[in-house]
């Protein structure tokens, strides 16, 4: 309803209301009391809420960082955003969370159980390294930072991919380096003194262990990476 007073202009309020109906012996209807309140601030703060949590779900599922939450129980994704999904080969944030289980893509099952181990004992951990499986089979070297809430069987953080700094050689990185400088593969071979057949070569493996198919992709990962040239 609205309401108006001399000072103010007309504005809406919401209303609160409790009845009761009075009958007789017969069942009938004889009279109705209640009050009525005024819980529009109620209503206001709730609203506010909802619209906070609706631009902390924007920002979470558009965030760059891949963000997660599994069950520590069994490794059961309980939340992610599509960074994350696409970190680990599934198509679409739903596909990752009706079938991604993280205990069955450790390289090693035994890191998992050093994670939480430190979990337990610290209730946080930062920057722990792993090497895992995407869906496709691919290595996937992360960096993972955790935060544990046992009480409620979950833990939750953020990923980083590692896997170029971790699986590319030597070699491979000086030419990724240079990729990432916008340079051709006439230009790489001279500067590092390697035939153009060499560099080509290099370019092919480093997209190969990347799982990247063209520039584009592999500038993009490289950056997430946090590889690109200083």
């Amino acid at each position: 309803m609205w309401k108006q007073d001399s000072n103010t202009k007309k504005h809406y309020v919401w209303l609160g209301i409790n009845r009761k109906f009075i009958a007789d012996g017969r069942g009938n209807i004889k009279a109705v009391i209640g009050h009525t309140r005024d819980i529009t601030e109620t209503k206001l703060l709730h609203q506010r809420l909802e619209t906070s949590l609706q631009n902390y779900k924007t920002l979470y599922h558009n965030a760059q960082s891949a963000l997660y939450r599994t069950r520590i129980s069994d490794g059961k994704m309980l939340e992610c955003n599509e960074a994350m999904a696409k970190m680990l080969g599934y198509e679409s944030r739903e596909q990752c969370l009706a079938e991604h289980y993280s205990t069955k893509y450790y390289t090693d099952p035994r890191r998992r159980s050093e994670l939480m181990k430190l979990l337990k004992e610290k209730g946080q951990v930062d920057g722990f390294e792993v090497e895992a499986r995407r869906v496709d089979g691919s290595v996937l070297w992360a960096k993972i930072s955790a935060q544990a809430h046992p009480e409620k069987d979950y833990l939750e953080g953020t990923i980083l991919d590692i896997t170029a700094s971790k699986i590319l050689t030597p070699a491979e990185n000086q030419v990724l380096e240079q990729i990432m400088l916008g340079k051709s593969s006439k230009e790489i071979a001279f500067q590092l003194k390697r035939s153009v057949r060499t560099i080509e070569d290099h370019r092919a493996h480093i997209m190969q262990k990347l799982g990247v198919h063209n520039l584009v992709e592999l500038t993009k990962k490289t950056i997430k990476a946090g590889l690109e040239p200083q």
